[in-house]
């Protein structure tokens, strides 16, 4: 999280439940607030998951709130496979997308956002400029 692009977003009366350096403990709380932060209190009627953390707190935790929830949508491979893991186990009680694979995300998003993630996982985790070096990688994708 930017925290100066979620202080704008929250600015525009958005609920932002997120902040640079959180803890799990914390990360766990926002998500948990993000349940609750619709006005006048009404559930939520679709979850756009990035993980499955929410959409697992809302089975586990929240299930009453799936009454009104007519799906979910998730955008990562972890989340996907946590949703297939649900279906085999008879604990998915809406309909879900998988957003992963499909083919705009697979041929455009996942070549060039994960092509760029490497880059700039490498240079945070070395501090090493990568312009003019030759480097090998083997095993990614």
């Amino acid at each position: 999280t930017q925290d100066h692009a979620a202080a704008a977003i929250a600015a525009t009366g958005v609920p932002v439940f997120a902040w640079k350096g959180e803890t799990e403990e914390e990360y766990q709380w926002c998500i948990e607030q993000t349940i609750t932060a619709f006005p006048e209190g009404k559930p939520f009627n679709l979850i756009l998951d990035d993980g499955g953390d929410l959409t697992a707190l809302v089975h586990d935790k929240y299930p009453q709130y799936l009454e009104d929830c007519r799906g979910i949508s998730e955008e990562t491979t972890t989340g996907v496979h946590h949703l297939y893991k649900m279906f085999r186990d008879g604990k998915l009680k809406v309909p879900a997308i998988n957003v992963n694979d499909s083919v705009t995300k697979s041929k455009f998003d996942n070549y060039y956002g994960c092509r760029e993630s490497l880059v700039d996982g490498i240079k945070r985790a070395t501090d090493v400029m990568l312009a003019g070096k030759v480097a090998v990688v083997a095993g990614f994708g």
